[in-house]
């Protein structure tokens, strides 16, 4: 950063430090970033999606070499992240008591939110949902069929969030990995 490049490139600047050295590292960086009269350009290659928020003005994801994404952060949530991203935890006896029929259930629940509801993962009697954001599901209305299926299916714990930068980046190398890049809408 010595003479204020016009273009400082910084690939994994964080790797490896603790999160007080990678905290001042981001404040250090936005300081250089507002500089008054300074036209700066920062490149930074990294996995932490929190950094990318603090720091970016425009995103772009990589996938096997190739960009796949870019924009701002508003862009790529609009363009990408249209799912709710829905936590449900439901208690050990209900669960447990139908041996995998509460499961069933809940997979069934889940598809009355709506058609394409994925399970991402699950574990024990946790799991967790993507489901699309289409306009069919209101933030309201899955808090509401939430509500009056608590007790029925056993639900002690839910939560329902739109999608996150890192929830989007996750989307794009799941799908580097099954080899569905340009799938990710």
């Amino acid at each position: 950063m010595m003479g204020s490049p016009d273009v400082l490139m910084l690939d994994e600047p964080s790797a490896g430090i603790d999160p007080a050295a990678r905290s001042n590292m981001v404040d250090i960086l936005k300081q250089v970033k507002q500089e008054p009269g300074a036209r700066r350009c920062i490149v930074l290659t990294t996995h932490l999606m929190e950094e990318a928020e603090a720091l970016c003005d425009r995103v772009g994801i990589m996938v096997n070499g190739k960009l796949e994404a870019v924009g701002s952060l508003t862009h790529l949530k609009s363009r990408f992240g249209k799912f709710w991203q829905i936590f449900v935890a439901q208690t050990e006896s209900s669960s447990a008591a139908a041996a995998g029929g509460g499961r069933e259930k809940l997979g069934e629940f889940m598809r009355s939110l709506h058609p394409d509801a994925k399970v991402l993962e699950s574990h024990l009697a946790s799991s967790m949902w993507r489901v699309p954001a289409d306009g069919s599901l209101t933030l309201a209305g899955a808090f509401r069929r939430f509500e009056a299926a608590k007790e029925r299916m056993g639900i002690f714990e839910y939560s329902v969030s739109q999608s996150s930068l890192e929830q989007i980046f996750i989307k794009f190398a799941k799908a580097q990995h099954c080899g569905e890049v340009g799938e990710t809408t």
